[in-house]
């Protein structure tokens, strides 16, 4: 897909986020290709909750709790009887039905560092952007 529609794309997702139960900073994605967008616009550098704790030297509760505020966006998805049916075959087998997955993009990290100032750690790489993480 072209950048500019997967800006689109992502752009139109924020009609999406979470207005009760998480809060501002939290995206709902509907399939598994919007995740399959979401991952291309950022370029494959999302993410979990966890490696982004341990880039920015915080616990993964103050990474929720950046979300709820509205200070990360942050992407996931619940594995509902649609969203299933949007599954490739190949991942359904490696996929819990029962679990709520999230990401966050990278550059969304990168720019919550930035304004407090604080240094990122290194991560392994192979911990951007899996699906199961």
């Amino acid at each position: 897909m072209k950048k500019k529609d997967l800006k689109e794309f992502v752009d139109a997702l924020d009609s999406q986020k979470e207005k009760v139960q998480i809060e501002s900073g939290t995206i709902w994605l509907k399939s598994y290709q919007d995740f399959e967008k979401v991952s291309e616009f950022y370029d494959n550098r999302l993410v979990k909750p966890f490696h982004a704790a341990k880039m920015l030297g915080v616990t993964k509760t103050q990474i929720l709790r950046l979300e709820r505020e509205g200070r990360l966006k942050t992407f996931r998805m619940e594995f509902t009887d649609e969203v299933w049916k949007t599954v490739p075959l190949s991942m359904k087998m490696l996929v819990t039905r029962s679990d709520i997955y999230v990401w966050i993009p990278l550059s969304e990290i990168e720019a919550y560092a930035e304004q407090t100032g604080k240094d990122l750690k290194e991560v392994r790489r192979h911990f951007f952007n899996e699906f199961l993480g």
